[in-house]
Parts: C-alpha cells; structure tokens; sequence
C-alpha cells in the first residue's frame, strides 16, 4: 500500500524540484537577458559612432585634409573595418539577446504548468500519513529511508544535467582551439609566401569557423552556468571582456584592425586555456560530487536490509 503512495509522492517531489530549479535558472537568465540588452544598447551606438567616422572621412574638410596629406585611402580603410567590427559584434550580441528571450518565454510556460504539484504533494502526504497509522513501527523509518533516496536521486539527476551542459563546453572550446589552429599554421606560412591570396583566403576561413564556435560557446556557458546556479556553484569564467563571457568581441576587435593577425590569434589561444581549465575543474568536481550523492544511497540501501534482517 505504501509503495503507491511512495511512487506517486516520488514523482510529485521530482516535479516539485524541477519549479525550483526553473526558478533558479529564470533569475540567471533574467540577470542575462538585463546584462545583453543594455550591451545591445551600447554596441548600436558605438556602431553609429564608428559610421560617423567613415561618412566623415567620405566628405567635407577631413575628406580633403587626408586627400591633401596622402593618408585618405589608410585611414578611409581603417575606419571601415572597425565598422565592420562593431557591426559584427551588434548582430552577435543581438543573438545572444533573443536565444536569451526564447529560453525565458520556454521556461517561463514549463513553471506555470508545475505550480499546481506542491498542493497535491501536501494532500497526498497527509493521506499516507493517515494510512501509517495502522502499521509497524517500522513503517516510518522505511519511509524516512526512501524518502532519502528519491531527494539524493533527484540531486544525482541534477548533476548528470550539469555535466552534461560542461562537457558540451568543453567540446566547443576543442573547436575553437582546432580552428585558431589551423589559422595560426596560415598566418605562419603569410611569412614565406608573403601573403598569398590561396593563404589568405583559408586563414579567413579559419578565423569565421572560430568566431562561430566562439559564439556557441558563449551560449553554452551560459547555460552550464545556468545549470551550475542549481547546484549552488559560483563561477567566473575568465574569458576576456567586462562580463567574462565576451571572448569573440574581444578577439575580433584586434583581428579587423590589426595587419598581422598572428600575434593575435597565439593571444587568443593563451587566454583560451585558463577557462578551458576551470571547466574541467568543476567536471571534475562534479564527478566527485555525484559519487558521494551514490556512496550515500548505497549506504541507506544497507540500512534497508539492516532492518529487513533485523524484523
């Protein structure tokens, strides 16, 4: 008889925790959503700032100044490309803004449909409750062990979640890693072959495979960091930039004004590896933490053939 009051108080407590743990993600990516949407804001108009800049040197006595000096053409180039940054890094930051929105407006649903399940966990407790009355002294203690087992089930469900989340980063940060690669070994040979237009194109090509997977991998820490909130683990990444997530605004801003990329991509792979290397650290951690969460159910298990020997 217990055993299906059990099963039905199990399930209501994993949906319970599931509305805590949508509560916990809603508030990061709410902090998000406040964090992109004010970068938005700040990208546009330094975005306007930098095409002001171009029209300027396009007309009027500035126009004429380079003209007269021979540096138009230099400046008039150097000026485009950083349009051509802040462009870039608008239309990026744009996307995180709306991945951001479309997660909140999912998560958002899947709350409210869960609100009713805490009534129903109460009521079905006072029910079971009722139901012990007529049974062993063993039932309560039977009952306090299983109850355990499904929170330590539950928070093992938790972890298996988180690391999955990590190990997708830690996937997107190989990419990134593989793509500055095989730009770096083009940018080494611009020094023998004096820039050819074949090396120039694959580096090129090299570079927007890693401003894409530097873009996915934002996402993805975001959502590890997301799933981490849960587990009540702080982080900071590391990666360059004011809010430690924006290391394709900060490794794109010298690749389109910078001649020799070189330098820069070998800086991007340093400034890669210490937060590869917190990723693995809190996978790592959290290995160790759902072994601990196993080791305790193994633990009240025994306890559970203790008494049935016992009885």
């Amino acid at each position: 008889m217990l055993s299906e009051y059990n099963r039905k108080l199990d399930e209501l407590r994993g949906k319970m925790v599931r509305r805590g743990k949508l509560d916990s993600m809603l508030y990061e990516l709410r902090r998000q959503e406040t964090e992109l949407a004010a970068r938005v804001g700040e990208l546009a108009s330094q975005l306007q700032l930098e095409q002001a800049d171009v029209d300027r040197l396009t007309g009027g006595f500035r126009s004429v100044f380079y003209a007269v000096i021979g540096k138009r053409t230099e400046m008039l180039e150097k000026e485009q490309a950083e349009v051509l940054a802040a462009s870039m890094k608008l239309e990026t930051a744009k996307k995180e803004l709306e991945a951001v929105q479309k997660e909140i407006f999912r998560l958002d649903w899947e709350a409210g449909s869960v609100k009713r399940y805490e009534r129903e966990y109460q009521a079905l407790l006072m029910e079971k409750a009722a139901a012990m009355k007529e049974m062993s002294a063993y039932a309560d203690r039977i009952t306090e062990i299983e109850e355990k087992k499904g929170f330590l089930a539950i928070q093992i469900r938790e972890t298996n979640e988180a690391m999955a989340a990590g190990r997708s980063v830690l996937a997107q940060f190989e990419n990134i890693e593989q793509s500055l690669s095989d730009a770096e070994t083009c940018a080494q040979w611009d020094v023998w072959t004096r820039r050819s237009l074949i090396n120039q194109i694959e580096k090129w090509s090299y570079l927007d495979d890693a401003k894409n997977h530097a873009e996915k991998l934002e996402w993805l820490l975001r959502k590890f960091k997301a799933e981490l909130s849960d587990l009540s683990i702080q982080t900071d990444f590391g990666l360059p930039g004011s809010d430690g997530l924006r290391f394709a605004d900060w490794f794109f801003d010298g690749l389109f004004v910078d001649i020799e990329v070189l330098s820069c991509i070998q800086d991007a792979q340093k400034n890669l590896a210490p937060s590869k290397y917190q990723v693995q650290n809190l996978l790592s951690e959290l290995r160790k933490y759902e072994t601990g969460l196993k080791r305790k159910i193994e633990e009240l298990d025994l306890q559970l053939r203790t008494m049935a020997e016992e009885a």
